[in-house]
């Protein structure tokens, strides 16, 4: 919602020709048939990522700039269903004290997707690259989100959870569901009810 009233305000500004905008709405129009394709890759590929690190002490979530909000709610879903400890962070700051916690029981989840026609896009994943192999050297246990057939960063990650190549803006949306799924699945595999999580309270409730 947030991304069409911005764009109906380009319009309208005359900050984005009328080609641009046209072809931005057609790039959300079609995201909820992309993410139904990539549903069944992820439902399948995500329970054998929970059963190899549902044993983990706690999880750090890693993303940079709009990806950073994601990292969290990554990390809070986690959390909510499975009762793992887990922080979100940005990346820019894991080298300024959540550092120190990295190690083979405390995995990494690293936000690492691309879009190569975004100048800023680029740049962020290249310094997430760097930090990625920073993290390699340390031995750390990685989970990097990253563009589908992605070598660079598949190469220096434990796990790869892939996501189709999309604009940077619409990254986000994407990214948010298999780390959810992912919390899911850690909390089956943990034998919590999901359904039941202790001590939440909806904020909606069904009279």
């Amino acid at each position: 919602m947030l991304q069409l009233i911005a764009l109906i305000a380009a319009s309208i500004r005359g900050t984005l020709p009328d080609e641009d905008v046209t072809a931005r709405l057609s790039q959300i129009e079609t995201l909820p048939q992309s993410i139904e394709e990539q549903w069944a890759g992820w439902n399948e590929l995500l329970p054998t990522i929970a059963s190899q690190t549902s044993a983990a002490h706690s999880f750090l979530f890693i993303g940079r700039e709009t990806h950073y909000p994601i990292a969290c709610e990554g990390a809070l879903k986690l959390k909510e269903s499975s009762y793992v400890p887990a922080e979100g962070y940005p990346s820019g700051e894991l080298k300024h004290g959540p550092n120190a916690l990295v190690s083979d029981t405390v995995p990494i989840v690293m936000l690492c997707t691309v879009d190569h026609s975004d100048v800023g896009s680029v740049l962020r994943y290249e310094k997430s690259i760097a930090l990625l192999k920073d993290m390699k050297e340390q031995s750390a246990f990685i989970i990097v989100v990253a563009n589908n057939g992605d070598r660079e960063a598949g190469s220096l990650a434990s796990l790869v959870i892939p996501i189709r190549v999309n604009a940077e803006l619409l990254l986000p949306m994407i990214e948010i569901i298999p780390l959810q799924l992912f919390a899911y699945y850690v909390a089956l595999s943990r034998d919590v009810n999901v359904d039941s999580p202790r001590n939440l309270v909806k904020a909606v409730l069904k009279e």
